[in-house]
C-alpha cells in the first residue's frame, strides 16, 4: 500500500498509507503538481494525513488532510467503505485530523495543486539570550503580520549536550521565487536575515531540494518522544513572558536529560495563522473544526531523542522501559508548563482566550487529543465508534481513547 498515482490533467492523486513523503515527492517533481507535503520526507503518508498534517503550504491549503478528496476504508465489521463529503461524510470528517480510531485507510485520493521554483531552505543561530528574545520576537510578528499565504517559517531550538551545540534552526519557505516575494514576505524575511545567520542555505529551488536539505534535520536512529500545546499569539508586551517563558522553562528541563547517550532535546515554534485556519475550514469539516475568526495561534511541540534502541546502552543508567518513562515524565514536564503559563497569562487577561486543540501528529502518548476538542466534537467522535466500530475492535491497535460520556 505504497502507490503513487497521478492524474497529470486533474492533478488528482492516489496515495497508500504505507508510503513516505520521500516516496511521493520525487514522483511529483517535474510533473507541474505537488500536495502539501510535511516538511520532512520521511515521515509516513497515512499517519500524517489522519493525524492532520501541518505543512509550509498551511496557510494556502489547510491542514494535509484538506487536500483529501475520498478515502477508501476497511471498516471494524470488515466492509470496505468510501468516504467523501457524499458517501459517508461523517467518517470522512471524522478521518481527516482524527486519527486511526474509525477505520482502516488502504488509498487517499487527494487533490494537488501547481508546484514551481519555490525559495527556501535553513537559517542557524548561535544563541544567547539576547537572540532568544529577538528570534522569538520574530516568530511572534511572523505569526501576526504575515499576510502572505505562500510564507511560511518553522522556528526550532536544538540541543545536543555530547557536541556542545546549543543553536536555533530557523527553516523558511515561499511558493515561489525570491523575486516574487510580496512587500510583506520580504519585510518579514529580511528581518530574520538581519539576525545574522551564521549559516544561511535559502535560495530558489525545486521542492524535493528543499525537503531534501530539510531531511538532514531529522533525528534519525533513536527513540524520540514528543508533545504538543498550541498557544495564542501573544501581544508584544506579552512576548518575553510566553514565548520566552516557555523557552527558559524547556532549557531547564533538557539539563535533566542531558547526560543520557545521544540525546538531542528540541522544542519548535509554527505560526498557525486565522489565515490557516481558513484555508482549513474552506476545504471541508475535519476533526479540528478551527474557527475563522481573527485568532492567530502558535504549535509548540517538544520531543528528547535518545539511543534507548540498544539495550547496552541504557545498562548503565536504568531499564529501558524506565528510562523511557522517565523521558516522557519530562516531556509532559514541558507541556504541563506551557499549558499551565498559557492558562495564567489567559486569567489575568494578558493575552486572548481562545479554542486550542492539540494536533494529533505532535501529540504525546499520555496526551488527551479529544478532550482538547469543542465539546460537540467530543460527542461526535463517541457517536462515530458508537455507528462504526461498536464493538471497540480499533481500541486495541492503540491510539487516543476517545472519551466516554
Amino acid at each position: 500500500m505504497n502507490h503513487v498515482i497521478l492524474d497529470t490533467e486533474s492533478g488528482q492523486i492516489d496515495l497508500g498509507p504505507g508510503a513516505i513523503w520521500n516516496d511521493v515527492i520525487p514522483r511529483l517533481e517535474g510533473t507541474g503538481w505537488m500536495l502539501p507535503t510535511p516538511r520532512f520526507g520521511q515521515i509516513g503518508v497515512g499517519g500524517y494525513l489522519t493525524g492532520g498534517g501541518l505543512s509550509f503550504y498551511t496557510q494556502q491549503y489547510g491542514w494535509g488532510a484538506s487536500s483529501i478528496l475520498e478515502m477508501q476504508v476497511v471498516l471494524a465489521n470488515g466492509s470496505m467503505a468510501i468516504a467523501n463529503h457524499v458517501n459517508h461524510a461523517d467518517l470522512y470528517r471524522a478521518i481527516r485530523g482524527g486519527g486511526n480510531r474509525y477505520g482502516i485507510v488502504t488509498s487517499f485520493h487527494m487533490q494537488g495543486f501547481k508546484q514551481g521554483i519555490v525559495w527556501g531552505g535553513v537559517m542557524l543561530f548561535h544563541r544567547d539570550e539576547y537572540v532568544d528574545r529577538r528570534i522569538l520576537t520574530a516568530v511572534r510578528e511572523f505569526t501576526q503580520y504575515n499576510s502572505d499565504p505562500k510564507a511560511s517559517i518553522m522556528l526550532k531550538a536544538r540541543r545536543i549536550y555530547e557536541d556542545k551545540l546549543d543553536i536555533w534552526v530557523l527553516h523558511a519557505f515561499y511558493d515561489g521565487r525570491q523575486m516574487d516575494w510580496t512587500i510583506k514576505a520580504a519585510t518579514l524575511f529580511q528581518a530574520l536575515l538581519f539576525l545574522d545567520p551564521y549559516r544561511n542555505t535559502c535560495r530558489d529551488r525545486s521542492y524535493s531540494d528543499l525537503i531534501k536539505e530539510n531531511d538532514r534535520f531529522v533525528t534519525k536512529d533513536r527513540i524520540t518522544v514528543i508533545g504538543t500545546e498550541t498557544i495564542p499569539n501573544p501581544p508584544n508586551a506579552y512576548r518575553d513572558e510566553l514565548l520566552v517563558g516557555i523557552y527558559n522553562h524547556w532549557r531547564s528541563v533538557v539539563d535533566m536529560v542531558q547526560i543520557l547517550p545521544g540525546m538531542i532535546s528540541e522544542i519548535s515554534y509554527t505560526p498557525l495563522t486565522h489565515q490557516a485556519a481558513r484555508a482549513a475550514h474552506d476545504r471541508g469539516h475535519d476533526m479540528l473544526d478551527m474557527e475563522t475568526k481573527h485568532h492567530d495561534r502558535i504549535i509548540i511541540e517538544a520531543s528528547f531523542s535518545f539511543f534507548g534502541h540498544k539495550v547496552e546502552d541504557l545498562k548503565p543508567i536504568a531499564r529501558y522501559d524506565e528510562m523511557q518513562k522517565r523521558i516522557s515524565d519530562l516531556i509532559k514536564n514541558v507541556t504541563d508548563a506551557t499549558w499551565d503559563i498559557t492558562q495564567d497569562m489567559v486569567s489575568d487577561g494578558d493575552i486572548k482566550g481562545m479554542y486550542v486543540p492539540l494536533l494529533m501528529n505532535s501529540a504525546g502518548t499520555y496526551q488527551d487529543f479529544y478532550e482538547r476538542l469543542r465539546l460537540p466534537g467530543q460527542q461526535f467522535a463517541r457517536d462515530m465508534v458508537a455507528d462504526y466500530d461498536p464493538n471497540q475492535v480499533f481500541r486495541r491497535t492503540g491510539g487516543f481513547e476517545v472519551p466516554k460520556v
